[in-house]
């Protein structure tokens, strides 16, 4: 069941991702999004705040295996 909830989320993130790229298709990912539409500090703290979540992504993954 969880891997089933994982899924869902990990699906609707992609679709959600790849909808903000086709309207903005510039380089740069969230901190570009952020920085264009909130301001420079939010676009900073969204690209951070990605590499910090993908980064612990990444660490849970290795320890598990």
């Amino acid at each position: 069941m969880a891997l089933l909830l994982a899924a869902l989320v990990a699906t609707l993130n992609a679709f959600s991702s790849a909808q903000l790229a086709m309207a903005h298709p510039v380089s740069g990912g969230a901190y570009a999004f952020g920085r264009r539409w909130v301001g420079p500090w939010t676009g900073f703290a969204a690209g951070w705040l990605f590499v910090t979540g993908k980064t612990a992504s990444a660490a849970a993954i290795a320890s598990i295996a």
